[in-house]
């Protein structure tokens, strides 16, 4: 015959053991992640942070990428409204990838999805004077490179 299941119980250990044996385990975890982190890679992430604090966003992200652009980021920060459509055509890999994010709030829309069109999402398209021409804004993406003008 079988005998009846029994329920077998650990004896009770007082929580402050469980929780000074688990402070010891996280301690050695960290001492053990700190000691793996070359003093190298720590000296690198502090030089990234000092020139992104000190060439900005646009700048840092770009120039890390080996891209041009960044002058016209700045450029269309300063001369559009935050909620204003730009345009833009080209290329949809490269610089074009950091611009949308860059940009916000300003939206980002592809000049042939708009033909004819007066507004876009209730917002009003970015106008500007570029070169002696007055128009619509136009961010030109390229491979490598972004640009702003008025066609």
């Amino acid at each position: 015959m079988a005998g009846a299941p029994t329920n077998a119980r650990l004896p009770r250990v007082p929580s402050s053991r469980w929780s000074l044996g688990l402070l010891a385990l996280v301690s050695v975890h960290v001492c053990w992640g700190l000691a793996r982190v070359p003093t190298k890679v720590l000296a690198r992430r502090l030089t990234y942070i000092e020139a992104f604090r000190r060439d900005g966003d646009a700048a840092f992200l770009f120039g890390d990428a080996r891209i041009q652009g960044a002058d016209a980021v700045l450029w269309l920060r300063e001369h559009t409204a935050n909620d204003s459509v730009l345009l833009w055509r080209g290329t949809e890999t490269g610089p074009i990838e950091f611009a949308a994010a860059l940009l916000w709030p300003r939206l980002l829309v592809a000049a042939g999805a708009v033909d004819g069109a007066t507004s876009f999402a209730g917002r009003s398209f970015a106008t500007g004077t570029i070169a002696g021409r007055t128009g619509r804004i136009v961010l030109v993406a390229e491979r490598a490179a972004l640009h702003v003008e008025v066609p």
